[in-house]
């Protein structure tokens, strides 16, 4: 309809109410249902309205598909596990504390001919005090679940995440003084914009791939160790003041620092017999800064070290009899060694001044020094 432009401002308005399309009332959605209660099946979304306390047995049991919304209430077990998730399919556990299970959250177990699939969604999650918060094993061989935690707390449990084998992606979440963080066996977890300090051990992972990313770990027993086939990567995080950084060996591993900051740790980075990537990262006061072992086959492994900075510590780069391949390391002022690493592949710019034990550099040349 054309409109002369003639006509008052109240009769276009009165147009434009009548060429408007009807208005419809958006409807509010319904809160979930209240949980039945301990032991019940949860075949739809559900909330808690109150703390609930199960003396024995498991908690609750959620169907695919289904979000269980603990209502920023405590969920207790005596043992048991919390909150069993369904071996296929999607679920969501949010907004609570779990405490006191065997278990906090976990698939039942099953026998070979039935694979786990689908997402683990854990959202802000409180999992104090119990055995294993999350359990995230799998089928071997087969499809695994996949947990994906954020911002949550994980405190005093004896392991955060423990999977034989399965998946976990923490993110903006913070774990305190757990005797392990993540144990897995055979796939793949990821920390990352995360903070952990007081554990025991952050990451222990064997024959699995192992992430920490745009972390803060800070005063625990081991960040990451690794055995078998692993690989391990510490990159964009403040690491300090635990007693070991990396320990990676036992044949065909692979272990990568880049652009992080190590300080006050006893030792840094030992790369066993595994490879290695060590690059644009800076470490200060550390007792041993970088290690490594031979290895079985040397065919098989490749050690490299570019573009450190050392300061400050006991020794900085001390490789006794594997061979590795340094470039432009700059180690200044440590009580010991700056760099001693006979069998090296010198690939230029390294320098180390002030260190504690002459020469400055056995294996490399520094300074324009070959020693």
């Amino acid at each position: 309809m054309r409109v002369p432009s003639a006509l008052p401002i109240a009769t276009l308005a009165v147009a434009a109410a009548l060429l408007a399309p009807p208005a419809h009332a958006v409807p509010v959605a319904a809160a979930p249902p209240p949980v039945p209660g301990c032991g019940a099946t949860l075949t739809a979304d559900a909330r808690l309205t109150a703390d609930l306390t199960c003396p024995a047995g498991n908690g609750l049991t959620l169907a695919a598909g289904v979000t269980l919304d603990l209502g920023g209430h405590v969920l207790r077990g005596a043992g048991g596990t919390g909150v069993v998730v369904p071996a296929a399919g999607d679920v969501t556990v949010r907004r609570g504390t779990i405490t006191g299970w065997d278990v906090g959250v976990a698939s039942p177990p099953t026998g070979w001919e039935e694979d786990h699939e689908g997402t683990v969604t854990v959202e802000r999650v409180r999992f104090d005090g119990n055995g294993s918060a999350m359990d995230g094993t799998s089928r071997i061989a087969g499809p695994s679940k996949t947990f994906l935690v954020s911002g949550s707390v994980l405190t005093g449990n004896v392991t955060g995440f423990s999977a034989t084998p399965g998946h976990v992606r923490f993110s903006r979440s913070t774990f305190e003084g757990n005797d392990s963080v993540v144990r897995i066996d055979s796939g793949y977890a990821l920390i990352e914009d995360s903070r952990a300090s007081g554990n025991g051990t952050v990451m222990s992972c064997y024959e699995a791939g192992c992430d920490l990313r745009g972390s803060t770990v800070e005063d625990n027993g081991t960040v990451a160790t690794g055995y078998f086939m692993t690989a391990i990567e510490i990159t964009d995080s403040t690491v300090r003041r635990n007693d070991t950084v990396v320990s990676n060996g036992g044949g065909y591993g692979y272990t990568r620092v880049e652009r992080s900051r190590l300080s006050d740790n006893r030792l840094a980075v030992d790369a066993g017999d595994a490879s290695v990537t060590v690059v644009d990262s800076t470490f200060t006061r550390n007792d041993v800064a970088f290690t490594a072992q031979p290895a079985f086959d040397e065919s098989e492994v490749t050690r490299v070290v570019t573009g450190n900075r050392f300061r400050d510590g006991g020794d900085a780069i001390l490789v006794e009899e594997a061979p590795v391949r340094l470039g432009s390391n700059d180690a200044r002022r440590n009580s010991r060694w700056g760099i001693y690493a006979p069998n090296a592949v010198d690939l230029g710019g390294n320098t180390a001044r002030g260190n504690g034990n002459e020469p400055q550099c056995v294996g490399v040349v520094c300074g324009g020094v070959h020693s």
